[in-house]
């Protein structure tokens, strides 16, 4: 689970995180696409600054940075991000459906 000792530094570090990548060159400047991908597990532990930061940083880097939150519980995600974020929930996947893609995994 999220340190909650780190709380108080998680603003600080989605921030400069996310600019550094945000204004760094892209490995390959030929493809279409002129944007980053950054994926955040655990969204909901995020504190309520540190989401208001992210949302900031959302905004200003729209053009060349696409942030995939992944959490638990969207109730935890505070509404300014909410309403900017395309919702996408993945159901639990069965055991039968667990079972089949681990044999897949070892199989390969």
């Amino acid at each position: 689970m999220y340190n909650r000792d780190i709380g108080i530094y998680d603003k600080i570090v989605y921030q400069e995180l996310l600019t550094e990548i945000a204004q760094t060159q892209q490995i390959d400047v030929g493809t279409k696409q002129q944007f980053k991908v950054v994926a955040i597990n655990e969204a909901d532990e995020i504190t309520h600054n540190a989401q208001a930061v992210l949302r900031c940083t959302m905004e200003k880097y729209i053009s060349n940075l696409k942030i995939i939150l992944c959490c638990n519980s969207t109730s935890r995600i505070i509404e300014p991000i909410r309403s900017r974020c395309m919702l996408l929930r993945v159901p639990l996947p069965s055991l039968d459906e667990i079972d089949i893609y681990l044999n897949t995994i070892c199989n390969c």
